[in-house]
């Protein structure tokens, strides 16, 4: 019998495997963003707006999936029956599409303030084995949805790429493409050990509560600046995903994990404000906003947190932006690439869905 796949509909049921989904996290990159204590406070804050059930599929390892110790890897060898190997942290909604009531299957976490990507988990070495359990419960289930929309993805990932080659030959459209997720990542190998050049910048940590709903204020300001140039709402202008922000914020302050910084004007007024996120080796810039007439202080801004991350003993920063492309200080800077992955299913709403979303 392969992994034994279940779906979380409850809460309380999630909340219950919420040290082994850590643990499993822990087990790749951005344990953070693929864990509870990013993707719970998220589910906390949009699950009535969105109007979504959960829908977690849970995979257990059977006693047919149990190799000999050394056979495989030492890592399988570590797994008894009954043990979480893989999780897929969806979400089900139903929206309309072309006029339809179309049922989606959505990542945890794909509103509001975004990481650089969201991902699909699943133990080291058992990546195939729960891309093919993942697929084979969406294939046994496929009369309960009509749509699955997940973005932004990692990518690579062999779990996801796994998935989708079983669903391809069962019939299901997929269609996959680059989003507009992602980050650009600043390597701080080669910069300065010395937080050196933070002058004017102010740093709020997360167990300043107080100061912290300070600096908030100013980032949604901002970002409502920003985003009035293109006539669209702020995602961070919305009490969800400031509530989100502030309770993620005051809970890794206490580890020390986060800090908001803001660069002020001549006139005391904040211009540029970030909200930086520590995840493992890596510095994440989660939220970030510039006065559209000071673009030239993200740089800088950018420079003193890079400079800062570094000094924590962080190997790179991630920025993840908001509307456009920030300027960035003088180091060495790559994209993170995510990905857009969406399967129709077999129902009569997809294949209306499909064709009119194609045109």
């Amino acid at each position: 019998m392969p992994i034994d796949v279940v779906v979380v509909r409850e809460i309380d049921a999630l909340r219950a495997i919420e040290p082994a989904w850590r643990e499993l996290a822990a087990m790749g990159p951005a344990s953070l963003f693929r864990g509870p204590d990013w993707l719970l406070p998220w589910w906390g804050a949009y699950h009535a707006t969105l109007n979504a059930e959960l829908h977690v599929m849970v995979g257990r390892a059977t006693a047919e999936d149990i190799v000999a110790p050394g056979a495989i890897s030492g890592a399988m060898s570590l797994v008894a029956p009954g043990d979480i190997v893989c999780i897929a942290p969806l979400y089900r909604r139903t929206v309309k599409v072309a006029l339809l009531d179309t049922r989606e299957l959505r990542m945890i976490g794909d509103a509001g303030p975004r990481p650089p990507s969201l991902d699909l988990l699943a133990r080291p070495g058992w990546e195939d084995r729960a891309g093919n359990a993942f697929a084979r419960k969406l294939i046994d289930e496929a009369a309960t949805w009509d749509l699955i929309e997940l973005e932004p993805l990692a990518d690579p990932s062999r779990l996801r790429a796994n998935l989708v080659q079983r669903l391809a030959p069962a019939g299901f459209a997929v269609e996959s493409s680059p989003t507009a997720g992602g980050a650009r990542c600043i390597a701080l190998s080669l910069a300065p050990v010395e937080a050196t050049d933070g002058l004017g910048v102010i740093t709020t940590y997360g167990d300043d509560l107080a100061a912290l709903r300070k600096g908030m204020s100013a980032l949604r300001r901002l970002s409502r600046l920003e985003w009035s140039e293109r006539d669209e709402p702020s995602p961070l202008a919305d009490p969800e995903a400031m509530g989100l922000l502030e309770e993620v914020a005051l809970a890794l302050g206490k580890q020390g994990r986060v800090r908001l910084a803001r660069l002020d004007d001549s006139q005391g007024e904040t211009c540029a404000a970030a909200l930086v996120v520590d995840d493992g080796d890596r510095a994440v810039v989660l939220a970030m906003a510039i006065d559209p007439q000071a673009k030239r202080a993200s740089a800088r801004l950018l420079h003193a947190e890079a400079l800062a991350a570094r000094a924590r003993g962080c190997i790179a920063l991630d920025v993840v932006t908001g509307v456009g492309d920030y300027p960035l200080p003088a180091l060495p800077t790559s994209k993170q690439q995510a990905l857009a992955v969406r399967v129709w299913g077999h129902s009569a709403t997809a294949s209306v869905g499909k064709t009119v979303t194609s045109v």
